[in-house]
């Protein structure tokens, strides 16, 4: 019998789900959403590497992202087969990849797993073995830009994805190996980087020279290509670290895939060698990747 695969993307401002075929990966229907209450603010990090416990808020808002995270599933969940799940989920996980335990645009949530797979079981939708480890949203989306029939990756050696949203995501591809960033490699926020490219610092700059406190990405997706030139200046800043890092250990970097709200920015590819940096619109990257992974690792015939 076939499995029910889905895949989910747990995000900073919401939670998406997605039903894909367990051979080809296409997606089946359109996905799940559920968004949270918005106005979350996340401790410092300084304050939580120090070890201090959970607010009331951070309990309340984990309990509400288990709950919203569920409910996308269970709505996709419907028909025969056994059901098969995996999750992709920002922030630093513990040991055994089973909670958040630092987090820097969302909630700690210790114990993510065991809570998420008690409220499949309390809406009738139980998965039908352990839900895998949890997986990093940037890594996962590289995943699956790698294994999507519409993805990205395919057909180079070493790609790097970044995405923009609440923060940045970032996977690569290596020697044909998709993989998390490794540790010669720091991620953008560590370079100083994020505070120009995620989404939010985007949009403040281009309202900011438009006089349109209102504007959204929508509208400078439509401006004049120079509109984005302080971006794209901002990305090859971060390319050259890049493909220095990768010069020195004798890999050459082939393709920038760049998804989240950069997808709204298509003229942003014309800054750059044609070919080499490609928009994606491939929006359930994460969920692709999260069950795909999920796949990999069942013991259930596909």
């Amino acid at each position: 019998m076939t499995i029910r695969l889905i895949g989910v993307d747990g995000g900073a401002t919401c939670v998406r789900a997605y039903r894909f075929d367990p051979r080809t990966l296409e997606t089946l229907a359109p996905g799940q959403e559920r968004s949270y209450r918005g106005n979350f603010r996340a401790l410092p990090l300084e304050v939580q590497r120090a070890g201090a416990p959970l607010t009331a808020e951070e309990e309340r808002e984990g309990l509400e992202r288990v709950a919203a995270a569920a409910e996308v599933v269970s709505r996709l969940a419907q028909g025969d087969g056994p059901l098969v799940v995996g999750v992709a989920l920002a922030g630093l996980k513990d040991r055994r990849r089973r909670g958040v335990v630092l987090a820097r645009n969302g909630p700690r949530i210790p114990g993510f797993l065991d809570r998420f797979q008690e409220e499949l079981r309390r809406l009738g939708t139980p998965p039908s073995e352990p839900v895998p480890p949890l997986g990093d949203d940037g890594e996962l989306a590289g995943l699956g830009e790698e294994h999507a029939p519409r993805g990205n990756f395919s057909g180079v050696a070493n790609a790097y994805y970044l995405g923009s949203g609440t923060g940045l995501s970032e996977a690569v591809k290596l020697d044909g190996q998709v993989g998390e960033l490794p540790a010669w490699l720091p991620r953008a926020w560590q370079l100083g980087f994020e505070d120009g490219l995620k989404a939010a610092a985007i949009l403040e700059s281009y309202r900011a020279r438009c006089g349109r406190p209102e504007a959204g990405f929508d509208d400078l997706g439509r401006a004049a290509p120079g509109e984005l030139r302080d971006i794209a200046e901002r990305l090859a800043r971060l390319l050259e670290d890049r493909a220095g890092r990768l010069r020195e250990r004798g890999l050459a970097l082939e393709r920038l895939v760049l998804g989240q709200r950069f997808r709204e920015l298509n003229a942003l590819a014309a800054f750059f060698p044609p070919g080499f940096a490609i928009i994606s619109e491939l929006v359930e990257a994460p969920a692709v990747g999260a069950a795909a992974r999920a796949a990999r690792c069942s013991k259930l015939d596909s």
